[in-house]
């Protein structure tokens, strides 16, 4: 195989074809349908539309809320559809959630389900999503839909408007409890002689645990004779810092705090998350927990890659090729390919692939210090130096998703 054959496999690792990410705060505000594919079931309303100078949108705002909706650039041109359509709601209120750069509408009215139609006939219709600017593509039930940015909003509905969402990953990861009010626990104290410490965690998704943890494997969590120290629920965040804990279940508490108070003001500094009560002022403190390095240090071989089409990937299988992640204890990163033989591929002159690391969650790990030449809107943590990448250890196998939310890399631990 030639050498620069193989120089290109490893740079697949840090770029491939995406447009800008897809998140919330990306999707936050309203967006003018502009074109379907040729078979999309509604078609034929949009030209109904554009003969009264109005248009159909979805709209994206705070806190997972939605809205179908008919708009105009026009207030007379929408006042004069309204009136030729006295019985039709102009919008309809729904839910949105981004994972994994797939946009899941859900809870819209059931009149709007129809097989072939855009949202289907379901009651969760799951867009596969592309975002290009002040340009969106979702493509779903009906087929593509392609999108336009509304800059100003002009009348339709009642529904959900845009309104600043707070910073989802500003509380995301598991954090150790170092003071709780009304609380005579040392907690550092017992972190530090123990290595057993309480936690609330939340999750990217809107979930939140609380309980017991020790970094030490041979001390188990703690235990009342109702069982376990801890719970779940549910949390959202709000505007100007506000955090709202909802479904919380209380049953066992944690070191006597039972979470009866539900509505907080947060901030964060660094490591380090204040919770202040809302009603009585009173603050819960935390720093983040940083789980073991230990676990993820070795050296990973690649398995499986969304960015290595399926062609490359069995000539780099033919060649006996491998492409290696190694993650020392020390914190650096260094990414090589070996050939048949075991020798390595050298990097291009003046290029370096090592770069470092740090462990941000159970479930997160921040790269930083990442090379110039593979910093880009393809690279594996875009146009920065640093980012933060999903990961999920599964004994051998560690999967990495990076932080445009799409391309997945596989890796097996090599013994």
């Amino acid at each position: 195989m030639p050498r620069t054959f193989l120089l290109l496999a490893l740079l697949l690792l840090a770029s491939s074809v995406r447009a800008d990410e897809v998140s919330e705060a990306a999707l936050a505000g309203r967006w003018k349908v502009v074109g379907t594919a040729p078979t999309a079931k509604n078609r034929d309303g949009l030209a109904e539309l554009e003969k009264y100078g109005c248009y159909l949108y979805f709209e994206f705002a705070a806190n997972g809320r939605a809205a179908v909706g008919i708009g105009s650039d026009s207030k007379a041109k929408l006042d004069a559809l309204k009136k030729a359509n006295p019985d039709v709601e102009l919008e309809c209120a729904a839910k949105y959630e981004v994972a994994n750069g797939r946009v899941e509408v859900s809870d819209f009215p059931a009149r709007l389900r129809e097989p072939g139609g855009w949202l289907g006939d379901s009651a969760t219709a799951i867009f596969r999503a592309r975002l290009d600017g002040d340009t969106l593509e979702l493509n779903g039930p009906g087929g593509f839909v392609a999108f336009q940015k509304v800059k100003a909003q002009v009348a339709g509905g009642t529904g959900a408007k845009a309104n600043p969402k707070a910073e989802a990953n500003s509380v995301v990861g598991r954090w150790r409890i170092t003071k709780l009010p009304d609380s005579r626990i040392d907690f550092p104290g017992v972190y530090e002689k123990s290595k057993l410490y309480f936690y609330f965690e939340f999750s990217a998704t809107g979930a939140m645990t609380f309980g017991t943890h020790s970094d030490d494997p041979k001390r188990p969590p703690l235990k009342s004779k109702a069982g376990p120290l801890g719970g779940g629920g549910k949390y959202r965040l709000g505007p100007d810092g506000a955090l709202e804990l909802y479904d919380v279940d209380r049953v066992g508490g944690i070191a006597g705090f039972q979470l009866d108070n539900t509505k907080y003001a947060f901030a964060r500094d660094g490591d380090a998350l204040t919770l202040t009560e809302a009603d009585s002022g009173k603050r819960l403190e935390f720093v983040r927990a940083q789980p073991p390095v230990a676990a993820l240090a070795g050296t990973w071989r690649l398995t499986k890659s969304t960015r290595i089409t399926g062609a490359a990937a069995e000539a780099l299988e033919k060649a006996g090729t491998k492409i290696l992640f190694v993650l020392d204890r020390d914190g650096g990163v260094m990414m090589e390919a070996r050939l048949n033989g075991g020798q390595p591929v050298p990097a291009p002159a003046g290029q370096s692939y090592t770069w470092k690391y740090r462990v941000v969650s159970n479930t997160e790990l921040e790269f930083y210090d990442v090379p110039a030449h593979l910093r880009s809107p393809t690279g594996p943590v875009g146009n920065s130096d640093k980012g933060t990448l999903r990961c999920k250890l599964d004994g051998d196998t560690l999967e990495l998703t990076e932080t445009d939310g799409k391309n997945t890399l596989t890796y097996a631990r090599e013994k």
